[in-house]
């Protein structure tokens, strides 16, 4: 009869998954320790293989994190949601039939707001702050509401061509990690025209040089920013 494979056999597997899809070699390490820890934990409550690990174990794993002086709130919620990225890699290559993580409660942060925030008065003025009457006036109050609405990075900003602004649906596209997404106003992606990007396909048509609000004219015809300006 064969054997039922163990957690810890099935680790070297996992790594070259994680390999796969091209993650660093330290994310990678990260998640293959988290594995190991919880398979040593499981070994030693009577649950070593995959299908014998029940939502007991991984409230028990969790305590013990939780409980311990030296981790933070932060690294549980972390090594938590590592540990459920190895039991989705077991479920979908069927070497359980259901996840322990079904229905178990992932631990998360209490969301805080920065400390130093502006208020919308404070936005306001800001935004305003460049002379409109002026051409550089409109660029520059452009690109502070570009970078206020969509969250872009300024890096990601100066990339930016006219071919990439779509003011139908009020989207811009732009290139983050080696893909292109499209984002909003609302500083959202659209997964579908993310998807399509990825695939090649054509986005809605986007301006040319010309077209538009005098801001996107004046940009039209400069050629991309500068960190500096």
């Amino acid at each position: 009869m064969k054997q039922a494979p163990t957690l810890h056999s099935l680790l070297p597997a996992y790594r070259r998954y994680l390999e796969s899809l091209c993650h660093a070699n330290s994310t990678v390490n990260t998640y293959v320790q988290e594995a190991r820890s919880f398979s040593r934990f499981a070994s030693q409550r009577s649950s070593p293989c995959p299908h014998t690990v029940k939502v007991t174990d991984l409230d028990a794993w969790q305590r013990a994190m939780i409980g311990s002086a030296r981790i933070k709130l932060t690294t549980v919620v972390t090594r938590m949601r590592q540990l459920h990225a190895f039991f989705k890699y077991l479920f979908e290559g069927s070497f359980i039939q259901r996840s322990p993580f079904t229905g178990f409660p992932l631990p998360h942060l209490p969301r805080v707001l920065p400390r130093d925030v502006l208020t919308s008065a404070e936005v306001n003025l800001l935004l305003e702050t460049p002379d409109q009457r002026t051409n550089a006036g409109r660029r520059d109050h452009l690109i502070l509401e570009l970078l206020y609405a969509t969250g872009l990075r300024v890096s990601e900003l100066c990339c930016l061509d006219i071919s990439d602004i779509n003011l139908l649906p009020s989207r811009a596209r732009q290139m983050r990690q080696g893909r292109q997404r499209s984002c909003g106003a609302s500083g959202k992606t659209d997964r579908d025209q993310d998807r399509q990007a990825h695939r090649g396909q054509s986005f809605a048509p986007c301006l040319n040089a010309g077209e538009g609000p005098p801001a996107f004219r004046h940009m039209a015809r400069a050629s991309n920013l500068s960190k500096d300006g």
